[in-house]
């Protein structure tokens, strides 16, 4: 076992074997006096290295001049000194030694994607220090206040840690354009001073333990063009002067405990591409000049305390792809402006309102990209559009828990990238066999997993065409309808079949018969159905975690 001196001893014995032995610079001469400390700094660093997997540090060797060690660059004349350290996704785990700090000339420390481990080096000498990069390790404790002394700072990424404490007072770097302090345990509110650093461009505090309010004066950073602030437990209202940023290109204040209402004056952010407001307390109408904003991709108010009709100015946003309005209190009808963004949405998500009448019979046709379309959870009524099939995109549909009533379409068959499939809970039905032609038609959907038909008005004989399903069906929701007859027996040709509920229809028969071949099942119910004869075949479904046998006829024991 090494004693606690052995390192030291290692490190001056290393010094002195390069200066003994004269190691040429790049010019050929031997290592300027100024450069031993650089040297110094370099081998102090590897001995704090515990794993190199990768054997990144095997040229840092006396063989060869440090300036040419993977990862080291120097000025280009003498005497050399160390300008960048990139040793990026290397797996090199171990401490930082506070030793970086001594190199002056230091302009880059690039350590990202690594698994360094202990406290943050102190660096507070580093003047010309431009870029430090530690983030995606395993670091901790606080980050020092010292950093402010690297003035010449403009990027600064720490995210992706352990770090705690508080964010240190930041208003003395001010060529800083990049702050990422992200995914930390940080406490504490925003200090003020990060409004007096003019140049920063992007700023990101999100996934971390803040509170207090926005900084009021946050418009003082009139360059910034991404501003991050989510999954904290920042309060107050949303500063209305954020509508000044007139650079703004991405906000996120998800996740937060923000009240009041939504600013109108962010309808004059004319760059903002993503605005992202879930997740808070946010309450009263959603403001029409958010229709005002040119360039939006992604607008995202899920799960917020919003009222009223949504405003047909959306209507104008004809870049917007995805617009996430769930588990709101909207009210009215579908907000036919929305068929207007015609060809850029791919994702609309109204779930969780108070939404009713019908849907607009045309929606397939005006909106041909949609990829996925959420409407669970209001009382929207009358016929499912049969125009859906023409979106031919579209890859889930959810128009669970609402009132549809009449046939479930057959153009549901042109659905080919269809993956889930969710109209339970509704006034769906089947007065006569060719009703359930759309069954049939689903069988080109070879990517569907999830088909949830429950709780309908659905009746008559389960067709013998569902064994022909997708071959990837993991769920199969049948349950609360009036199905009668037997199950065919096709239905075991669905063998990756995790979730089967076909409980509380009129059911009759064995189920041996069908039943080994769903040996993949976790989830079965059977309950409240007129099923008979044995179970010994149950004894096959070695995944079982649920079974409901329940209000049947079946005799004998499960073997």
């Amino acid at each position: 076992m090494c004693s606690p001196e052995q390192p030291a001893m290692l490190l001056l014995l290393a010094l002195l074997l390069l200066c003994n032995n004269g190691i040429s610079d790049v010019e050929g001469s031997t290592i300027h006096e100024s450069s031993i400390v650089d040297l110094h700094a370099l081998l102090d660093f590897k001995l704090g290295i515990t794993n190199d997997p990768q054997g990144a540090l095997n040229s840092w060797s006396n063989n060869t001049h440090f300036c040419r060690w993977r990862g080291v660059n120097c000025t280009t004349t003498s005497p050399f000194r160390v300008t960048e350290i990139n040793l990026t996704s290397l797996d090199l785990a171990g401490q930082i030694t506070s030793s970086l700090g001594n190199m002056t000339f230091l302009r880059s420390l690039d350590l990202e994607w690594n698994k360094f481990v202990g406290p943050m080096p102190i660096l507070a000498r580093l003047q010309q220090l431009h870029t430090l990069y530690l983030n995606n390790n395993h670091l901790h404790g606080i980050i020092p206040d010292s950093l402010t002394n690297c003035t010449s700072l403009v990027n600064l990424d720490l995210s992706v840690n352990l770090l705690v404490g508080q964010i240190p007072i930041l208003g003395h770097l001010q060529q800083l354009e990049t702050l990422y302090l992200d995914d930390n345990d940080l406490h504490g509110t925003i200090p003020d001073s990060v409004t007096n650093c003019s140049s920063l461009a992007n700023l990101d505090l999100s996934v971390n333990s803040l509170v207090g309010v926005i900084p009021p004066k946050l418009d003082f950073i009139s360059h910034i063009f991404y501003l991050n602030l989510s999954e904290n437990s920042i309060a107050g209202p949303i500063p209305p002067k954020l509508g000044f940023l007139s650079n703004l290109s991405y906000l996120d204040l998800s996740g937060n405990l923000l009240v009041g209402q939504i600013p109108p004056k962010l309808g004059l952010l004319s760059n903002l591409i993503l605005l992202d407001l879930s997740r808070n307390m946010v309450a009263g109408q959603i403001p029409p000049s958010l229709g005002f904003l040119p360039n939006l991709e992604y607008m995202f108010l899920r799960s917020n305390q919003l009222e009223g009709s949504i405003p047909g100015e959306l209507g104008q946003l004809q870049k917007l792809k995805e617009l996430i309005l769930g588990s709101n209190k909207l009210s009215g009808e579908f907000p036919h402006a929305i068929l207007n963004i015609s060809a850029s949405l791919q994702i609309l998500g109204l779930e969780f309102n108070m939404l009713d009448k019908a849907l607009p019979p045309k929606i397939g046709d005006f909106l041909p990209n949609l990829k996925e379309l959420t409407l669970d959870s209001n009382t929207f009524e009358g016929d499912i559009p049969a125009s859906l099939g023409n979106a031919t995109g579209l890859e889930l549909i959810d128009l669970s828990n609402n009132s549809f009533t009449g046939q479930i379409p057959i153009s549901f068959g042109k659905l080919s990238n269809l993956t889930r499939l969710n109209l339970q809970l509704n006034y769906l039905e089947t007065r006569e066999s060719r009703d359930w032609e759309f069954l049939n038609e689903l069988r080109n959907c070879r990517s569907l997993n999830l088909l949830s038909l429950s709780y309908n008005q659905l009746q008559g004989h389960i067709l013998q065409f569902i064994g022909n399903l997708s071959p990837s069906l993991d769920t199969l929701f049948l349950s609360g309808n009036s199905l009668s007859g037997q199950v065919p027996q096709s239905i075991g040709n669905l063998n990756v079949l995790t979730r089967l509920s076909l409980s509380g229809n009129e059911l009759s028969g064995t189920v041996e018969g069908w039943i080994r071949n769903l040996r993949r099942l976790t989830i079965l119910g059977l309950s409240d159905n007129n099923f008979q004869g044995g179970i010994t075949q149950f004894a096959n479904l070695i995944h079982l975690q649920k079974l409901y046998l329940s209000d049947n006829n079946f005799t004998g024991g499960i073997q």
